[in-house]
């Protein structure tokens, strides 16, 4: 939609004058009419179209897990809150990625503490952890995570249950059984 389309539409709301008093405009923005012509008359000035609609940021529903902030303590806790692949120690930046489907699997070997940018490589299919420690990436940007070994929790208790190497197959959004 040209301006000249919209003020004749719309009557120019949300237009400021200084916006058109800069391309020479020097009219009243409530007389539509000439507003309009002068619009026409200046195709350059037309061409740069209507104001974009206010966009509404949509609301979305997000399921609340029950035990999720227990589950994180636990999680932060047992890897001493640091990155079980980068050692990265900013708790703002980590989160507790599960392993496995939450609803039947909360407890700590449940789960791994990631920096979000890999929690959501996990969970995209590509990040790849196994029970030898070792890494798979999918992700030419994070190869470097490759030659990486897992962090694993002090108390053998809560270290993670990964699947072998020799399944390859990655335990995020594909939850292990």
């Amino acid at each position: 939609m040209t301006l000249a389309e919209y003020v004749r539409t719309e009557g120019g709301a949300g237009l400021k004058p200084f916006s058109l008093h800069r391309f020479g405009y020097r009219g009243a923005l409530d007389d539509t009419a000439a507003l309009a012509e002068w619009l026409e008359a200046n195709p350059s000035v037309n061409a740069i179209g209507a104001p974009a609609p206010p966009q509404a940021h949509p609301l979305r529903t997000v399921q609340a897990r029950p035990g999720q902030e227990e589950f994180r303590r636990r999680i932060g806790d047992a890897y001493g809150w640091r990155c079980a692949l980068t050692d990265c120690p900013e708790p703002s930046a980590l989160q507790a990625a599960h392993l496995r489907d939450w609803r039947k699997h909360n407890r700590t070997p449940d789960g791994i503490l990631l920096r979000a940018d890999l929690h959501g490589l996990l969970d995209g299919g590509k990040l790849m952890l196994f029970s030898d420690r070792t890494v798979k990436v999918l992700s030419a940007f994070y190869a470097f995570l490759g030659e990486r070994e897992i962090r694993f929790p002090k108390c053998p208790d809560d270290w993670p249950k990964l699947p072998p190497p020799w399944m390859g197959r990655a335990s995020g959004n594909g939850l292990l059984a």
